[in-house]
């Protein structure tokens, strides 16, 4: 923990491999930020798969746009309040 602290060690420092085998950092190298906070990858010896699904075609029939939800849809989990 320490040394994560004091910047001596890094959790995400190369070699890393994808999946697949493939490189994902070169040794020495550590992966950026904006990969680490978009990470939709696992690494070598993780047996399994992000499961990502495609929203549902929600257009009519023809091919409109549906119409505009009456508020955010973030506001229509239970019990989520909207703060603005």
């Amino acid at each position: 923990k320490q040394q994560i602290i004091d910047g001596s060690f890094h959790p995400f420092q190369g070699p890393i491999n994808a999946q697949d085998g493939s490189v994902l950092v070169a040794a020495g190298d550590v992966l950026d930020d904006g990969t680490m906070l978009g990470m939709d990858f696992f690494v070598e010896g993780v047996i399994g798969s992000l499961g990502l699904f495609q929203l549902p075609d929600v257009r009519g029939a023809g091919g409109d746009d549906p119409p505009a939800p009456s508020r955010p849809a973030a506001c229509r989990a239970p019990g989520h309040r909207m703060i603005r």
